[in-house]
């Protein structure tokens, strides 16, 4: 029987090289993304493995014998901008492995470009970076005393745009390269970030752009081919032509509103921007011998069946317990809206719409009971639901549903690991359509869930807590129109039927003995 193979991303990081770091976050991306979608996964600096799927980021950075040495079945990801006539002048050793191996790009003009320079017609895939929860770590900052953040290369008319905003009053702030922890400081402090494309030379960083609407920063972009043709992440972010960056930069700095909505739809648009479901697409594009290991792999996993979700293909169903071989993702929703990367729970006795997977498992979320039980699964066999043992939660209008919130938040608070994600989409107690579902108990407004995060000792919770990551609001016609003449967000939400729903992010967070009480 054949196995998905484990699968190992190799982040090339050569000794004395510089632009090694600012491909650390795309190594993250991929990582964090195979692993939602069950992947077995190894994040590693060197070596191969005849018995595992390599994935190479970075490759544009190790010298010749290096890359010769390699097998042509490692998929290299490129981050390199790759112009029209290909870049085996630059890079004749990279650009050789390029012609050879399976490819994936992170820009659709560099494949465009590859593709034309190396009459290539089949192994090529665009691949865009994703976002994963794990992107959004910027802490708070106390004040942000950085009115225009830019990071990158400078050149003349770089210097000249940033010296004009300083003499207007802008406090403007460069740094040439900064990563990890430093960076993340700069960019707590700042209220915008300008987001200038890479010159020549300079180190790609092709997930800069997905970092900053991932931190809720508010962006002013020039545009570019790939910005200009996605889209999902160019309605999130302020685009400007160089000769017109200095006035929406200062428009920006004036417009606490506006800055603050367009935070609002960067963010929104990242989280569309799902990185389980782009490398899924991209390893279904894979040749199978590519994908698919001997029966001497050391984990077992099922095919694909019929429709697309994965069946065992006969003999006893392995137990599997979260997260080994199926996903780190749970789906709460999962009769009324199954997710092919999650387990699909759902309401004991709830019809399942006519055409719709059927979930997974049966259970009622309320009961923490659950906490601890094993499930049979048709697509996993038997699954434990474990403390500790999901990533992410899915709960998009369940909670208007639930019969007892304080129940289901406790088991959820339950079953996610430490800083797991619980993702909530609720209505807005104001809406049109906040009792438009005969199934619904109970709307939301803002101050909803503050009982399940700085109220956590008025229910007695001692051991862990939620702390809110992220909370937006999706307007409707008319509060978009509200937002267009000017009103306040405050202003926006006493409207009614002005807000349509709310979309929460909590983390879970161990408290310590103090605050445990």
């Amino acid at each position: 029987m054949s196995q998905r193979r484990t699968i190992r991303v190799l982040q090339a990081r050569p000794p004395g090289v510089s632009g090694v770091a600012a491909l650390d976050d795309l190594t993250l991306i991929v990582v964090e993304g195979l692993r939602e979608l069950g992947h077995a996964v190894d994040r590693v600096t060197g070596g191969t493995d005849p018995r595992a799927l390599t994935v190479l980021i970075g490759g544009h950075l190790l010298p010749g014998p290096d890359l010769a040495a390699l097998p042509p079945e490692v998929v290299v990801y490129n981050a390199v901008p790759i112009p029209v006539g290909g870049i085996a002048a630059t890079h004749p050793d990279y650009a050789r492995l390029l012609v050879r191996n399976p490819v994936w790009d992170v820009s659709r003009a560099s494949l465009d470009s590859l593709a034309q320079a190396t009459s290539r017609a089949e192994g090529l895939s665009h691949v865009p970076p994703g976002w994963v929860p794990a992107l959004g770590r910027v802490p708070p900052a106390r004040a942000q005393d950085i009115g225009l953040l830019f990071i990158g290369g400078m050149d003349r008319a770089r210097w000249r745009l940033l010296a004009d905003l300083e003499a207007k009053g802008l406090e403007v702030r460069h740094v040439a390269e900064v990563h990890g922890h430093k960076r993340d400081a700069l960019v707590a402090r700042a209220r915008a970030v300008l987001e200038l494309p890479p010159l020549k030379d300079q180190a790609p960083e092709p997930t800069r752009l997905l970092y900053l609407l991932a931190n809720r920063k508010a962006v002013i972009a020039e545009p570019t081919l790939d910005l200009e043709a996605d889209e999902i992440l160019r309605g999130g972010v302020r685009i400007a032509a160089f000769a017109e960056l200095a006035r929406a930069c200062q428009r920006l700095n004036t417009d606490i509103d506006g800055r603050n909505a367009l935070e609002l739809r960067g963010f929104d648009a990242v989280r569309r921007r799902d990185a389980a479901t782009i490398l899924k697409r991209a390893l279904a594009r894979l040749p199978e011998s590519l994908r698919e290991a001997g029966t001497g792999g050391e984990r077992r996993f099922v095919g694909p069946g019929p429709s697309g979700w994965a069946r065992p293909t006969g003999g006893a169903k392995p137990a599997v317990s979260v997260p080994g071989g199926t996903p780190a993702v749970l789906n709460l929703n999962g009769g009324r809206d199954p997710v092919e990367e999650a387990i699909n729970l759902d309401w004991p006795g709830v019809s399942t719409p006519v055409g719709a997977a059927s979930p997974d498992m049966l259970a009622d979320p309320c009961d923490p009971g659950i906490v601890g039980q094993v499930f049979e699964t048709e697509r996993f066999g038997a699954v434990a639901l474990l403390a500790g043992g999901f990533r992410r939660i899915l709960a998009p209008w369940v909670p208007a549903r639930a019969r007892d919130l304080t129940g289901l938040m406790t088991t959820c608070l339950a079953l996610l690991a430490e800083d797991g994600a619980l993702e909530l989409l609720v209505p807005y107690d104001l809406s049109h359509g906040a009792w438009a579902d005969p199934a619904n108990v109970r709307a939301f407004n803002e101050h909803a869930f503050t009982a399940f995060t700085d109220g956590h000792a008025a229910i007695g919770w001692t051991r862990a807590r939620f702390v809110l990551q992220s909370l937006e609001f999706a307007f409707t016609r008319l509060g978009e129109r509200l937002e267009a003449e000017g009103a306040s967000v405050e202003d926006i939400l006493r409207t009614p039927r002005a807000v349509d729903a709310m979309r929460v992010m909590l983390r879970k967070r161990t408290l310590s003995v103090t605050e445990g009480g």
